[in-house]
């Protein structure tokens, strides 16, 4: 990518048993991921048209320099009871929206990062993210997301099953996975 430069590794520098490196800018230093295959609810209160359930899956990362930038990736599976509608996912850092990852709101609509709609309470949807953030500082940053909805009338979420969960071969589990990685600058 821009900035990077293929440079030799090793001190052997012939053509057949040199070792190369990327070096410079776009360089991974780091990798943290969080998987989490526990099944979550929004609890017995329904979650409301505009409200966000936020469940406690979180990747943590320590930047080691003040300029890195931060690559937080991942997929979570996601469902709601009655009458489904379409599920909103939106990025979080510290436990807040993070101002550039989700939409800008507009009027009353919903400020979101990614979207899915699920047929019924039988299925879940995958919502993916992917966002490049600049935290500026050495000290830990937690990322992590909360899920809304956009049906008229309340519904209880779920992550990592689906709403009905019958016991059956037809229903699934499924992981969430989030991913942060330090990307030199």
């Amino acid at each position: 990518s821009a900035g990077q430069v293929l440079a030799v590794a090793s001190a052997n520098h012939s053509s057949t048993n040199a070792e190369l490196e990327w070096v410079g800018e776009g360089k991974i230093l780091q990798v943290v991921q969080t998987v989490n295959q526990a099944a979550h609810a929004s609890g017995t209160n329904a979650i409301a048209q505009g409200a966000w359930f936020t469940p406690s899956i979180t990747v943590a990362i320590t930047p080691s320099s003040t300029s890195s930038k931060i690559l937080f990736t991942g997929h979570v599976a996601a469902s709601s009871g009655n009458s489904p509608k379409g599920l909103n996912l939106r990025v979080e850092k510290g436990g807040s929206a993070l101002t550039g990852a989700n939409a800008a709101s507009v009027s009353s609509r919903t400020a979101a990062h990614s979207t899915g709609g699920t047929h019924n309470d039988d299925y879940a949807v995958t919502l993916a993210i992917n966002y490049l953030d600049s935290p500026s500082t050495t000290s830990a940053v937690t990322y992590g997301f909360s899920i809304g909805h956009n049906n008229s009338s309340a519904q209880t979420l779920y992550i990592n099953r689906t709403g009905s969960d019958t016991d059956n071969s037809s229903r699934g589990r499924y992981v969430t996975v989030l991913t942060a990685m330090e990307v030199a600058a």
